[in-house]
Parts: structure tokens; C-alpha cells; sequence
């Protein structure tokens, strides 16, 4: 501030960008300048895309991916894709039907272990269970559910009943 009490500005020349007329002989310098020198970023990447290609070399000789195999059965996925198009509507009710019933199950499904829960939640709570002998058997059951893989869980469930074409689990 000036002793008149009026802000002083000072005005700050704006910075010139490069000069556009350089010749392209000036720009190659530059570029060529920057370009040969290495970075900590430029090493960082190149040693993730290494090692990313290591580890797909690694996994696909792991999973034994034969590209020969997939080739020879290109044409097979052709015919398969050539026969899905144009599209067929004589199916169409069976697969309406199909999917009622898997809504159906879905809403049993649902409400059976709705059912199921409510008594469990609240035996298993402690601030609010009526029977505090049931409390500590409802919580171990509970733990022993949650330690138990859902898929587990889920073949062992469609078994009486069967999966149909897309049986996943055989005993």
C-alpha cells in the first residue's frame, strides 16, 4: 500500500511461449533433447507393461491356451452364430414359461428365507431375544452359516429339486 492508502499494483510482463517462428531443425533439437534422457516415470512404466506382459504369458501358459485349438474352432462358432440370426419366434412361450418359473422360485425363495430369517434375527439378537438360552446356539448357527461358501450352500439347496439342464453339482 502507498502511504495515500490506495493499493499499489504492479504489472508482470506475460510469460512468451516459445517462439512459433523456430525452424523445424530448432524443434527437433528440443524434442530429441527431452526424449533421451530417463525419467523415474518413464522407468515406472516400462516395468509395470513388462511386468503385465510377463504375468499374461505366465497365466496363459498356466491355463494352457492353445491358440491352434481356438482357430480350428473359429468356423464352429460361426455356424453357431450364423444359426442365431435371423432369430426364431417359435420358442418364444416355452422360454416366457421359463422365465415365470424362475420368478416363481425367486418369490418362494425369497419369502421362504424372509420367514426363516425374522425368528433367527431376533432369537440371535441380544437386547431383545425372549429366550436368552437360545442366544448363544442361534449365533453359533449363524457363524457357521456365514463360514460356509454361498455355492456350497446353493448346490447343496437345488439338489432335491435338480437345476435341470444347467446342473452344476452331481453327488
Amino acid at each position: 500500500m502507498s502511504s495515500d492508502g490506495v493499493a499499489e499494483t504492479t504489472e508482470t510482463a506475460p510469460v512468451a511461449p516459445s517462439d512459433p517462428l523456430e525452424s523445424p531443425e530448432q524443434v527437433l533439437a528440443k524434442l530429441e533433447a527431452t526424449n533421451g534422457s530417463f525419467s523415474a516415470r518413464g522407468l515406472r512404466v516400462w516395468v509395470t507393461a513388462i511386468a503385465i506382459v510377463v504375468f499374461y504369458l505366465f497365466a496363459g501358459h498356466l491355463a494352457q491356451v492353445d491358440l491352434a485349438k481356438l482357430a480350428a474352432g473359429l468356423p464352429k462358432l460361426w455356424h453357431w452364430i450364423s444359426q442365431a440370426w435371423p432369430p426364431t419366434i417359435d420358442e418364444v412361450p416355452f422360454f416366457l414359461l421359463r422365465t415365470a418359473e424362475t420368478v416363481a422360485m425367486a418369490a418362494i425363495g425369497t419369502t421362504l428365507a424372509t420367514l426363516l430369517a425374522i425368528p433367527m434375527a431376533i432369537i440371535a439378537s441380544h437386547n431383545i431375544t425372549p429366550v436368552p438360552a437360545f442366544y448363544y446356539p442361534a449365533r453359533w448357527f449363524l457363524n457357521a452359516l456365514r463360514g460356509i461358501d454361498p455355492s456350497s450352500l446353493r448346490c447343496c439347496s437345488s439338489l432335491p429339486s435338480g437345476l435341470g439342464h444347467l446342473r452344476a453339482c452331481s453327488v
